[in-house]
Formats: structure tokens, C-alpha cells, sequence
């Protein structure tokens, strides 16, 4: 019995990918991944294919391996701009954005640059809506409200523990 991912078009039988180390590592990083970016992550990975061909295991686990990366230094930087915070859900929403202008997009993809300009630009506009709207928190000694810087960066943390900005 073959089985073909949806995403990448990788065929095998059952059997092999059960055994196969590339695929076991596969599933070993992507389970790494934060969970807001599992799903997307195969989608995206469906641009990095060739029209009329497959990606390989390997190049499955390169690509992978290399979103790994990206995502876990937890912040983005775009042509020696400063860099930006870039929570696991703004990646997500990145390479949601990135699936939605498909058709827009030149594939196969070769590199993860455009999902990097992507999540530059998402984080700015995270970064100005916590700017432009801060929070007002108590004070622990109940008197002056914190300064902007506080509150931004209380709204960063929040939006980083999955909260709403």
C-alpha cells in the first residue's frame, strides 16, 4: 500500500515510512515545533515542491530543520533592519499569509526568505499595534501607571503566551 503526503507528494509504503530514518526525524522536529505552527508548517512546506515532481525525505527534513531554526530564536530580522519580536503565532500567521498568496508566489520556493519578509512585517505591525494601544496595568505599589515601554512589552508577553494584543 502507497501512501502519499498531501503535502510535499513524498510516495511510500506504509511499511517504510514506519522504518524510515528520515522520516522518523521528520516527525521528531516538526513535534518539536511550537504548537501554533504544526499545521502550517506542512502547508508551507507544499511550496517548496516542484510542479510536476516531489520533495525528497531529506529535503523535507532540510527545510524543516531550518524552520526549526527560525522559529525558536523567538525574534526576525530583514536586510540589516532592526530586529523585530516574532512570536511562534506570527510565523504561523506568516506562512498562513504565504498559503493564502500562493498563487502570487513563485514556487518552488528555494529558500525561507520570503517567509522571513513575510514575518518582518507582521511583527512590525504587531510591534506598532502594541505601540499605538498600550495597556494601562496596575502598578504592584498602586500609584503611577507604567510608562509605555512597560506596557508595550507587558503586551508583547501577553501576545507571546498566546494572549490577544
Amino acid at each position: 500500500m502507497l501512501l502519499t503526503c498531501p503535502s510535499c507528494g513524498c510516495q511510500a509504503s506504509a511499511e517504510l515510512w514506519k522504518i524510515d530514518e528520515d522520516y522518523r526525524e521528520i516527525l521528531a522536529i516538526h513535534a518539536s515545533l511550537p504548537a501554533e505552527i504544526r499545521e502550517e508548517a506542512w502547508r508551507y512546506l507544499s511550496l517548496f515542491r516542484p510542479a510536476k515532481s516531489r520533495l525528497s525525505w531529506s529535503q523535507v527534513k532540510r527545510r524543516l530543520n531550518a524552520l526549526r531554526v527560525l522559529i525558536s530564536s523567538g525574534d526576525v530580522t530583514h536586510d540589516h533592519r532592526p530586529c523585530r519580536i516574532c512570536p511562534p503565532s506570527v510565523w504561523a500567521a506568516a506562512m498562513a499569509q504565504m498559503q493564502d498568496r500562493r498563487d502570487k508566489i513563485s514556487r518552488p520556493l528555494t529558500n525561507h526568505n520570503y517567509l522571513i519578509i513575510v514575518a518582518y512585517d507582521l511583527a512590525g505591525q504587531q510591534e506598532s499595534n502594541v505601540t499605538t494601544n498600550p495597556v494601562m496595568v496596575e502598578s504592584p505599589k498602586g500609584g503611577i501607571p507604567p510608562s509605555r515601554a512597560m506596557a508595550a512589552v507587558d503586551r508583547l508577553m501577553e501576545f507571546g503566551r498566546g494572549g490577544r494584543a
